[in-house]
């Protein structure tokens, strides 16, 4: 297997490193503005929670509903990166003006918007991944998108990614080593199971940062080889219909996430127990995880 990324491959791959900066703006400095927008605006820490997580869910809503049919649209007659620099322009176009807005609900309005794009043209591009590789090297090409975006902290992905790759030096085959990356793709949603409970007990400073970092320990494995997963069982000359689909389900979940957060937080007046709420999703999250690899043996 050649080891080197194709020109092809190096080009989608800097996607990744390119929207990496939206998500790093999304969970970082966004926030922190909107915080302080939604206090001069008269919202306490609750309310700030809630209508965060509502403008969240209405965008993911938006991108379940029109991303299937977009996803479809895509696969006929090359429209993949026209409908892809659409997508995208739509998101930098939000972000851009995300700076001019002075009010906490023009500001989510538009952030709306700017999610909307991004995720879009993530559906767009997640769907090209099967046009510019082979199967056999997805896993590596997917990867390293991940890992370029979120260089130096993916600890699980960087093991998946050396029992695949150097599995013959490892004595090992293909297969047993594609079985310890998913026993891995299986321990890092267990982690964020224990990610949620221990959120719903933070009380200090230092355990905001504790937190941060072993997220970032799992979120990239999770990701990079369930993209690359998805990818090899879908027919390719449907690839965007199906990420479409797939769409429906991830930002179906990330909407009923953010909507519990919002909702249980509001109900029970603590951020906590709205955090917390989230650990029983990667739970069912986990057993259809490991349903859907006994399907496919």
């Amino acid at each position: 297997m050649k080891s080197k990324l194709t020109a092809q491959e190096k080009k989608w791959v800097l996607y990744d490193v390119g929207n990496s900066a939206f998500i790093l703006l999304v969970t970082t400095i966004i926030p922190i503005y909107f915080n302080s927008l939604a206090k001069n605006g008269g919202l306490d820490a609750v309310q700030y929670l809630a209508y965060w997580g509502y403008a969240a869910s209405a965008a993911t809503l938006l991108v379940a509903l029109s991303g299937p049919v977009l996803g479809a649209v895509s696969d006929w007659r090359g429209r993949k990166k026209p409908m892809f620099l659409c997508a995208a322009l739509l998101g930098i176009l939000g972000c851009v003006l995300l700076g001019f807005m002075g009010g906490w609900l023009s500001f989510l309005c538009m952030f709306v918007l700017a999610k909307l794009g991004y995720s879009l043209s993530q559906i767009f591009y997640d769907s090209m991944l099967s046009d510019v590789t082979e199967p056999a090297r997805m896993d590596n090409v997917s990867s390293q998108g991940y890992a370029w975006g979120y260089i130096g902290s993916c600890v699980p992905f960087l093991l998946c990614l050396g029992l695949v790759l150097g599995s013959g030096a490892l004595g090992l085959a293909m297969s047993t080593a594609m079985t310890l990356a998913f026993l891995i793709i299986s321990v890092c949603v267990l982690a964020y199971c224990g990610i949620a409970i221990f959120a719903m007990l933070m009380s200090t400073q230092a355990h905001f940062w504790i937190l941060a970092v072993v997220v970032g320990m799992f979120q990239g494995g999770v990701q990079a080889l369930s993209r690359s997963h998805f990818a090899k069982i879908i027919p390719p000359e449907k690839s965007g219909e199906y990420f479409g689909l797939l769409d429906i389900c991830g930002k179906g979940a990330s909407m009923l996430g953010t909507f519990t957060v919002s909702l249980v937080s509001q109900l029970s007046g603590s951020t906590s127990l709205g955090v917390g709420a989230i650990a029983l999703f990667f739970v069912v999250g986990l057993v259809l995880f490991r349903s859907s690899l006994r399907t496919r043996e």
